[in-house]
């Protein structure tokens, strides 16, 4: 549809958010928020490692994984069960296939190994996630405060018109450590 994102920034030191949410926002450009990524391994559910046969099966088992925290899901995500809002830190949202895959229900604790260390997490609901979008999901989404959103980076997704896109040039260089993808 028009108006669909068509630029994706990945990368976005938390130092630059403000500054690079400014330009978006100075250009009139259309977004979804940006969010912060952090990567990590879910490794445990109640406590119990997965087991060898599930890991093998499962590729989200074997390698990092983007997660976010956030008081709002992506727009195209829908709750299909359990509470929808978030009501203390160390919760989570989890993609309801993932969930099915690896026998993940609305209570169990997940585990989950962060550069910074273990976090765990109660799981409050499942989520339909429309992987085809053009605006940033996630497997896993946890309550706000639970990470530290400057452990990692941001992204996002914008708009720009095919008129606006040689200002990209100077969004680029100025925001040089960032990834854009067009």
């Amino acid at each position: 549809p028009e108006g669909t994102p068509n630029q994706f920034v990945y990368g976005l030191p938390p130092f630059d958010m403000p500054e690079f949410k400014a330009k978006v926002a100075e250009n009139a450009w259309q977004g979804t928020p940006l969010y912060p990524n952090i990567r990590g391994r879910l490794i445990a559910k109640n406590d119990q490692p997965f087991s060898k046969e599930l890991v093998q099966k499962n590729n989200s088992l074997r390698r990092e994984l983007n997660l976010t925290q956030s008081s709002e899901y992506p727009q195209d995500n829908a709750i299909v069960a359990g509470k929808a809002e978030f009501s203390d830190i160390a919760q989570v949202s989890v993609e309801e296939k993932t969930a099915n895959e690896l026998g993940i229900k609305i209570g169990d604790r997940l585990t989950f190994s962060l550069p910074e260390g273990v976090l765990q997490a109660i799981v409050i609901n499942l989520r339909t996630v429309e992987w085809e979008s053009f605006s940033p999901n996630f497997f896993f989404i946890f309550s706000p405060n639970t990470m530290d959103a400057n452990a990692g980076s941001y992204l996002g997704s914008f708009y720009v018109p095919e008129q606006d896109k040689p200002k990209l040039i100077s969004l680029i260089q100025q925001f040089s450590n960032t990834v854009f993808i067009d």
